[in-house]
């Protein structure tokens, strides 16, 4: 339905970005509190507009502008923190997939933000799907920008750095059983 929108609107002369403002601005709107963080939204409205920001991101990240992107980016680096389970997942979902789509200019944009985000999560207090997100974007990550920056980034970490370890380790093993 996504696409066919943008579609329709690219045969009638507008631009795919310029298609998808009022939905994006709409769903910003919804997970936005009035006084900041993300505690006020309630979990139903929240699990929404994080499942319609994700089959945006996956479909149509390079359609959207910048200021759109960025929205999204620090939107799920927000939601990230979040204590909700179903809403951290989401949120660790949606930034997977946006660092996935972007262009290596537009990673490299962000990448001290979702750095920072992404770091600053607890390991202790997550469920086993919360911990496989968390594997699964730390592997783009370190996909995306390299491993020597992640080490950088959880130097003073000793939690992060045992499962940034424990991944370098299975991507060697991987390239070994490659060759």
């Amino acid at each position: 339905m996504l696409t066919l929108l943008v579609t329709n609107g690219i045969e009638n002369g507008q631009a795919a970005s310029t298609v998808l403002t009022p939905l994006i601005s709409y769903i910003f709107e919804q997970t936005t509190s009035p006084a900041g963080g993300t505690g006020d939204v309630p979990l139903g409205a929240a699990q929404g507009c994080l499942v319609a920001l994700n089959i945006i991101a996956q479909k149509q990240v390079k359609n959207m502008n910048a200021s759109h992107t960025s929205q999204m980016v620090s939107h799920a680096a927000t939601w990230m923190v979040d204590g909700r389970a179903p809403v951290r997942l989401l949120a660790i979902r949606l930034m997977r997939v946006s660092l996935q789509k972007m262009s290596a200019f537009m990673v490299d944009q962000f990448s001290e933000l979702v750095l920072s985000s992404f770091f600053s999560q607890t390991i202790d207090e997550t469920t086993i799907k919360i911990r496989k997100a968390n594997l699964l974007l730390l592997g783009v990550i370190m996909e995306r920008k390299g491993i020597h920056i992640v080490q950088k980034c959880v130097a003073d970490k000793p939690e992060w750095a045992r499962v940034v370890k424990s991944i370098e380790k299975e991507q060697r093993r991987k390239e070994r059983k490659a060759n």
